[in-house]
């Protein structure tokens, strides 16, 4: 039946996903004014960590601004721009913090999506497997939260164009993951960053999203 174990919802993303509805249905505009950090930890009771957790997670997902002396506001919803630096900063931190038995679990993860078979079902299974496990051997939990979230806002995003045929599937999963991989093994952080940089922007500029920032 295609049945998956569920998963608890942590509550920052409870409070993500309250402001997600929110916009969705319009209750909340773009240029709205969140409440104050004071009002929000009231109205959601949670502690001030959890909610900056939470600002944070939308921040990353081009959902919410900040403007200095005046607060949190909603975004331009049709004009989302995510920092590609987020992937490239976790490959980064892999490459210093993660224990050699976790680096080869990494490559022969690489070395098994190989033989994977174009399956459009689910396209982004294994390249999310593979940016989940960078994240986790970062060993940098906040950092972490916000990848998943990046990972979360881009399947939102119609791709299934990546296992549709081999050449999407080497460009979009193979090849560059393999790159990254490989400068993690050899334990060069600048290389780690390049890569991870430039595979995550150039597949946000093929679905159609705004990267901020320029490639290395």
């Amino acid at each position: 039946m295609g049945l998956r174990q569920t998963t608890k919802i942590s509550i920052v993303d409870q409070i993500v996903n309250q402001i997600k509805i929110q916009i969705d249905t319009g209750e909340l505009k773009t240029g709205d004014k969140l409440p104050s950090q004071v009002e929000m930890e009231k109205i959601f009771c949670v502690s001030r960590p959890t909610l900056q957790k939470a600002i944070s997670k939308l921040i990353v997902m081009g959902l919410v601004e900040a403007q200095q002396g005046k607060g949190y506001f909603i975004r331009q919803v049709d004009d989302i721009v995510i920092l590609p630096n987020i992937p490239s900063t976790m490959a980064h931190l892999a490459v210093y913090n993660a224990s050699d038995d976790e680096i080869a679990a990494l490559c022969q993860y690489v070395e098994q999506v190989k033989s994977l078979p174009l399956d459009s079902d689910n396209p982004s299974e294994s390249g999310d497997r593979f940016h989940e496990m960078v994240a986790e051997f970062s060993h940098n939990q906040l950092m972490a939260d916000f990848e998943r979230s990046l990972l979360q806002l881009l399947n939102e995003y119609e791709h299934s164009f990546i296992k549709k045929d081999i050449v999407n599937f080497e460009k979009y999963e193979i090849l560059p993951h393999d790159r990254i991989a490989e400068a993690i093994r050899k334990r060069d952080g600048m290389l780690a960053y390049k890569e991870a940089f430039n595979h995550v922007k150039a597949f946000m500029v093929d679905i159609g999203l705004n990267p901020r920032s320029k490639s290395i």
